[in-house]
């Protein structure tokens, strides 16, 4: 009887030829774990200067127009309208007031008086309180009526702020004489700042 004689297969890799493999793939990995390393820092670097551009462009857009038609409170010892909403304002770390404008509707007409002179409901008075509990400020609207603040309506105007320097909201110079200004700092979490200037509509 003639056995056949079992052929082994020598098909594989070497361990010279694992050794360059190896080597190839750490060659063509490291830059690639590099790249998407710096993908990652770049994304996010992308979107906190996305975020602080967008809290810039929103809180310009409501102290600019609460404050073009009021009267500011350059040191308001109450904040009705946030009070109204619950919040506490104090000092740091509690919610901190960073501006207040209060402003007035013009009467409306509403009629005649038997006297026949023409009749006007009361204006209504409004007030807006921005408060900072970083790394948000947020703007509390209501009316207010004989002192006593009605149901605020709270916007956040910004998210992204830092969390350790708070906004600031001081005096500042106008180039007209009739107008009051105020000059509002906002500073985002990596230390850029953003100033806008509000014109008033006069002095307290």
């Amino acid at each position: 009887m003639i056995r056949g004689r079992l052929r082994t297969d020598e098909s594989g890799f070497t361990l010279a030829e694992l050794l360059v493999a190896i080597v190839i793939m750490g060659i063509i990995t490291v830059p690639l774990f590099e790249s998407f390393i710096d993908g990652l820092r770049t994304t996010t670097a992308a979107s906190t200067s996305l975020g602080s551009s967008h809290d810039a462009q929103l809180a310009d857009y409501y102290l600019e127009r609460d404050a073009i038609g009021a009267t500011p409170s350059e040191s308001p010892s109450s904040w009705a309208c946030a009070a109204a909403a619950g919040v506490t304002v104090g000092a740091a770390p509690a919610p901190q007031g960073v501006a207040q404008f209060t402003w007035t509707q013009a009467p409306v007409y509403s009629g005649t008086l038997p006297s026949g002179l023409p009749s006007f409901n009361p204006g209504v008075s409004y007030e807006s309180d921005y408060i900072y509990q970083g790394p948000k400020l947020t703007r509390y609207l209501c009316t207010v009526t004989g002192g006593v603040a009605g149901t605020p309506q709270a916007t956040e105007v910004a998210s992204s702020l830092s969390l350790t320097v708070a906004p600031t909201a001081t005096p500042s110079g106008c180039d007209s004489k009739e107008s009051h200004c105020t000059s509002v700092l906002l500073t985002d979490p990596a230390g850029r700042q953003y100033t806008t200037l509000l014109y008033e509509r006069s002095s307290p």
